[in-house]
C-alpha cells in the first residue's frame, strides 16, 4: 500500500510469526507457508495453484534458463506444494521480505501449459511465443495484441483476483523519437509518456503549446564510484 504495508494479492493472507506461517529456526533457516486465494486464475481462466509456483521454482533454478530475476529462488532450498492452495517455502537463510514476496520476484508459471514443453523441448520452452504474444499471466491485464516495435495492447483480465481493473484497455506504443512523442501527446494520440527520450526541451514545448496535462521535471540521479571493502 502507499503506507508501505504488505497487502496479499494471489495469497489469502500475508505470512506472519504470530499466525505460525513464518517460522525462524535455530539453525538460521526459515520456513514460510502461503495459502492461495480460491479465486486466483490465469488469463485463460484456469486456476492458479501452488504447483504453478513449484514449477516456476524448478525452471528458474535450472542453469540453462535465461532468467535474470532469481533473487528469491537462490535463497530457497525447497519449494513444496502441499496441495493446490498451500505453498511451503524452505529458506536457506533469513530474508527480510520472506513474508511479502512481490513482483518481479518468484512469479508463478502456468504448469498445465508449459511443463510438458519444458521437459520435452527445452529450447522451444526457453524461446517460445508464450513469453511474448501468447503470454498467459496472472495479473490484472492480459496481452491482447503485440506488434513488435510498434505497440502492445493489454486487455483487462475480468477474472483478476482483486476484481476487474477500472481501465478496460491499455495500449503501450513504442516511439523512439522525442519529437514524435510530443506530437502524439499534443494531438491526443497518447495520454501519457514516461520515456527517457523526453528531455527538458520537450517538456518546455508541451507547456508552451498549452497542453492540458502535467509535465514533471525530475532531478538527475547522482552517480558515484567507491571501493568495496567487504570480503566477498
Amino acid at each position: 500500500t502507499p503506507q508501505q504495508e504488505a497487502r496479499p494479492l494471489l495469497a489469502a493472507e500475508v505470512p506472519s510469526v504470530e499466525a505460525g506461517t513464518w517460522k525462524i529456526l535455530s539453525d538460521g533457516r526459515m520456513e514460510t507457508t502461503y495459502t492461495l486465494r480460491d479465486n486466483a486464475t490465469w488469463h485463460d481462466g484456469e486456476p492458479i495453484t501452488a504447483r504453478d509456483f513449484a514449477f516456476a521454482y524448478q525452471v528458474r533454478t535450472d542453469p540453462a534458463f535465461p532468467g535474470q530475476s532469481v533473487n528469491v529462488e537462490r535463497l530457497l532450498s525447497r519449494v513444496t506444494a502441499a496441495d493446490d492452495r498451500t505453498l511451503f517455502l524452505d529458506w536457506k537463510e533469513p530474508y527480510l521480505y520472506a513474508g511479502q514476496i512481490h513482483l518481479p520476484d518468484f512469479s508463478p508459471m502456468h504448469r498445465q501449459r508449459l511443463q510438458r514443453l519444458y521437459l520435452e523441448d527445452p529450447s522451444s520452452f526457453f524461446d517460445g511465443p508464450h513469453w511474448r504474444e501468447d503470454f498467459v499471466g496472472a495479473g490484472p491485464y492480459r496481452v491482447e495484441r503485440w506488434e513488435p516495435g510498434l505497440e502492445i495492447v493489454f486487455q483487462a483480465h475480468k477474472g483478476f483476483v482483486l476484481g476487474p481493473p477500472p481501465i478496460d484497455q491499455v495500449r503501450v506504443r513504442f516511439i523512439p523519437d522525442a519529437n514524435t512523442i510530443v506530437a502524439n501527446v499534443l494531438s491526443g494520440a497518447a495520454d501519457v509518456a514516461f520515456s527517457l527520450h523526453i528531455g527538458f526541451s520537450q517538456g518546455q514545448a508541451l507547456q508552451q503549446a498549452g497542453w492540458g496535462g502535467t509535465v514533471e521535471y525530475w532531478d538527475g540521479n547522482p552517480r558515484i564510484i567507491e571501493f568495496q571493502a567487504r570480503d566477498w
